[in-house]
Order: C-alpha cells, then structure tokens, then sequence
C-alpha cells in the first residue's frame, strides 16, 4: 500500500517456506507457511457480504501519516487474505475465470519512523 503525496507506505508479507527444511534450522512459526486458495468465482458474494476493506479506499480516507500507521498496527497479528486482482487466469481480458485468487499475508512494516536515537544517547548505552 502506496501514498507518495501522503508519505505513506505499508507492506504485507506472504511466506511460504518448506516447513521440513526450515524446521532443522528454527522453531516454525505460522506465518512460516501462508496460504494462497482458490475459490469459486461465486465466493465474491461471500466476500462482499463480509463488508471487506478496499486498500485502496482506505488509503484515500486516511488524512495524516500516523492514522495509517496507527490502522496497520491493529492488523499486527490477524490472518488477512488479499484478493490477487492481478492473476492473468482471471483477468478482464481472459473473460473472467471461474476462480478467484486469494493470498494470506501478515503486516510487515510501515514507513513509520522509530523514536531517533542521538549520538549521546547511544554513546551512553554502550560505553561506562
């Protein structure tokens, strides 16, 4: 999610690792292994009913950086599906497939700024 004029930027993830070699290296986690399904293009009105957030929209209402910032970090946590509006398989120009395509992603990160540390700040945290 992108707004240049309103210096806004919020990222989500999707990871899908094969969870028997990642598990000989760390403890797996469920973000470790998102899912991506398909449903039946009559599943839209399942979707709809469900009152979903359009990205787009809600970056449009947002008035100032911080109340984004401020909405991704409710979604910190919670499974959330992106509809890949972008899968050539059913796309206007294919005719509309009889699927539709939907990815499981987490909240990555936001373009928010952490509290900036100054030099005698850090200088005081490491040295006696």
């Amino acid at each position: 999610m992108v707004s240049r004029s309103k210096d806004i930027r919020i990222w989500f993830d999707h990871y899908c690792f094969n969870t028997n070699e990642r598990r000989k290296i760390v403890a797996i986690d469920r973000t470790d292994q998102l899912k991506i399904i398909y449903k039946p293009r009559s599943f839209l009105k399942t979707i709809e009913q469900a009152k979903p957030i359009r990205l787009e929209d809600r970056l449009e209402a947002f008035e100032i950086n911080e109340e984004a910032w401020l909405w991704a970090k409710t979604l910190a946590g919670k499974i959330l599906y992106l509809f890949d509006r972008n899968d050539p398989v059913n796309s206007a120009e294919n005719g509309y497939g009889p699927t539709i395509k939907l990815i499981q992603v987490n909240l990555g990160s936001t373009n928010k700024r952490e509290q900036e540390l100054f030099f005698h700040e850090i200088h005081n945290r490491f040295l006696p």
